[in-house]
């Protein structure tokens, strides 16, 4: 390729249009998605497991005491860092998006429209599409960190049941963030309006 107009190496403009590049960023959020959903998994396995066959870490009251409030600490705590983060990782995720295409529509670029796998993947399209990888994983690494909070709250802790609940909510919240080639494209969409 001598032609330096055409040439991405000698012009940043020169627009790639190889659907493989744009399956490229989905193909790598996808492996990321399943790293962070694995590794979720088998930590809350392995400490479900020593959770389950062992006695809690937790000093239990005595007898004679009853009952209280106090018992319920560590849940709260894990089903308070559950919520916040699904909450935090909603509208980082939004926000994330939003500062996306306002940086890709400051750029005055067009994109033809209907956008489909073959949109040519200019400086400016690429960019966006980085951004849309970083939002990705900032969403999903943030309800990560609050289920892998409450699988070691569910070890110390002598209620490991509720801390599972929560568990499994945080790998959903997770799990419904699966990259896809399609929501690549409606962000470019929704960039180019």
């Amino acid at each position: 390729m001598n032609d330096p107009v055409r040439n991405p190496y000698l012009n940043r403009e020169a627009a790639a249009s190889s659907p493989d590049q744009l399956r490229g960023f989905v193909r790598t959020n996808q492996i990321i998605w399943f790293a962070l959903i694995q590794g979720t998994v088998l930590i809350t396995a392995i400490l479900g497991y020593m959770s389950f066959t062992s006695e809690p870490l937790a000093e239990r009251p005595p007898d004679a005491m009853p009952a209280g409030l106090g018992d319920y600490v560590l849940p709260m705590v894990g089903v308070t860092f559950g919520v916040g983060a699904i909450v935090v990782s909603l509208v980082l995720t939004r926000m994330l998006r939003q500062t996306a295409i306002n940086k890709f529509a400051a750029c005055n670029e067009s994109v033809q429209r209907p956008v489909d796998e073959n949109v040519p993947l200019t400086h400016a399209v690429t960019q966006l599409l980085s951004a849309s990888s970083a939002m990705s994983i900032v969403g999903m690494a943030i309800p990560e960190g609050a289920a892998v909070l409450n699988a070691v709250l569910m070890l110390i802790d002598g209620q490991p049941l509720i801390h599972l609940c929560v568990i499994i909510v945080c790998v959903a919240a997770i799990a419904v963030q699966f990259p896809t080639t399609q929501k690549k494209l409606d962000l470019i969409e929704a960039a180019s309006r």
